[in-house]
């Protein structure tokens, strides 16, 4: 998940001291704080360019060999005191590519919080040559292309588009989920894309075009990860596919909304992981929210992580006897 840049630290005493040594006018030490406050931005990253529309080579070359600045990469630099941090090292890439350069991708993704790559990944025009850059020469259009954080990055749409063919199925549908979740993107834009963008030999596009029409068929997006996963397990052992996002009312009150839901036999699946269950106020309300559903005849299976991920035969056989067990009513 990209993280928001911390200010940065009080202005360095070798600043002022470098200022004074080089005779530095109030201007110029107006433009260091400039560039500071700039560079705090971007998580403490600045490109040579861009420091010197602000200070003398002389000054930029001297906060460098004090150390006031210290290299990422040739001619992109980090202000002292800033942290070493994925969102750090992204910026310094971004600048080192260039000004056609554009995140894409996993790094894309991320930006995005549709997942949590450590990646690099760069799209430009021109070849990279960086081990530590996983670099791309795609053709994007221009309404591939929106602004984030301060970068050029390639839109929901797009990074899906990239995401189908850089990542397995497993990672690809969670992403897709979570982008549904977050109201990143809606179904027509996914299908408007997909069409635009088909065309033979295109690696995982029959996949996304799948899951798409997939999602197009059911009520709601599910929330999370878990839920992605179980529904994927549903799926492998040929279940009855719940209705997703079950809203439970008496009369016009509001009960629940239930992860997955069999309505025809008041059988309801919540998948429990700390993400959107977590605290103990949410713990108590969800007591609660339990209780009221017993009452009114819903039987609810409770699985978590470790049952969908690590044990997920044992949940497709619980789900499966509690299907094929006769609902008794009082």
């Amino acid at each position: 998940m990209w993280q928001p840049p911390r200010s940065h630290p009080p202005l360095p005493a070798s600043f002022s001291h470098m200022a004074h040594m080089l005779g530095v006018p109030v201007a110029k030490k107006n433009g260091i704080r400039t560039l500071l406050d700039e560079a705090s931005a971007r998580h403490g990253v600045v490109s040579r360019a861009q420091a010197q529309e602000l200070v003398s080579r002389r000054v930029l070359d001297r906060l460098i060999e004090e150390g006031a600045l210290r290299r990422l990469r040739h001619g992109v630099y980090a202000t002292a005191g800033s942290r070493d941090t994925w969102e750090q090292r992204l910026w310094a890439a971004y600048l080192w590519a260039g000004a056609e350069a554009v995140v894409a991708g996993r790094s894309a993704a991320r930006i995005w919080k549709l997942g949590s790559s450590e990646v690099l990944e760069i799209n430009a025009p021109k070849r990279l040559a960086a081990s530590d850059i996983q670099a791309h020469q795609w053709i994007l259009r221009g309404i591939d292309v929106t602004h984030r954080h301060g970068m050029k990055v390639t839109t929901v749409e797009r990074c899906l588009v990239d995401l189908a063919h850089l990542e397995g199925p497993n990672r690809f549908e969670e992403a897709l989920d979570r982008a549904l979740y977050l109201q990143r993107t809606a179904i027509p834009r996914l299908h408007r894309t997909i069409d635009q963008l088909a065309k033979p030999g295109r690696r995982g596009i029959s996949m996304f075009r799948e899951m798409v029409e997939l999602r197009d068929r059911s009520l709601a997006p599910h929330q999370s990860v878990l839920e992605t996963r179980l529904a994927r397990l549903l799926r492998r052992d040929r279940l009855p596919q719940p209705i997703t996002q079950y809203i439970v009312r008496e009369g016009t009150n509001h009960i629940a909304t239930l992860d997955f839901a069999y309505p025809a036999l008041s059988l309801a699946i919540e998948t429990d992981g700390y993400e959107w269950h977590g605290g103990h106020a949410r713990w108590k309300r969800d007591l609660i929210r339990r209780n009221t559903l017993t009452n009114l005849g819903w039987r609810v299976i409770h699985l978590t992580w470790w049952d969908v991920t690590r044990n997920g035969d044992e949940a497709v056989r619980v789900i499966r006897e509690a299907i094929q067990r006769p609902l008794f009513r009082i």
